[in-house]
């Protein structure tokens, strides 16, 4: 499924008639957003690590309702970012990824971040994607 991570989210959403096929945005307004600072470039490749670990556990937890991102790092939380549920994480990742399974090459999916083109959380994301992994919900354990 082809992907595509846009930069300039601003001239994104401003201009949107530039954009081919479907767009999601995944910014800190975004239950999928970053909750770590990236107050320079030296923490962004750990930043980025960092919400890897915490995405993957928000979607493999069945029992928790939150997860506190601090405990997968040391990095300060965005001032921005704001507090999300396991719940609402799964909810957002798995609407994505049904754009993601109906995304073609003539109708392609765009991941909207601001970081964009530097190195980014999105890719982690798009990671999971590629992977098909799939948001554990409670019921699915019985």
């Amino acid at each position: 499924m082809p992907v595509a991570l846009v930069g300039s989210m601003r001239a994104q959403i401003f201009k949107s008639n530039l954009i081919k096929g479907i767009t999601f945005r995944a910014d800190r307004k975004s239950a999928l957003g970053n909750p770590y600072a990236v107050p320079n470039e030296r923490v962004r490749k750990q930043a980025v690590f960092d919400y890897g670990l915490w995405l993957i556990a928000n979607l493999s937890e069945v029992n928790l309702e939150y997860l506190d991102p601090t405990i997968f790092s040391k990095l300060d939380i965005a001032t921005y970012w704001r507090k999300t549920s396991c719940s609402q994480i799964k909810t957002e990742y798995m609407m994505l990824k049904k754009l993601y399974d109906e995304s073609t090459i003539d109708s392609p999916l765009t991941i909207l971040c601001w970081c964009e083109p530097l190195l980014c959380h999105v890719s982690e994301i798009i990671k999971c994607l590629e992977k098909q992994f799939i948001a554990l919900q409670p019921n699915e354990l019985k």
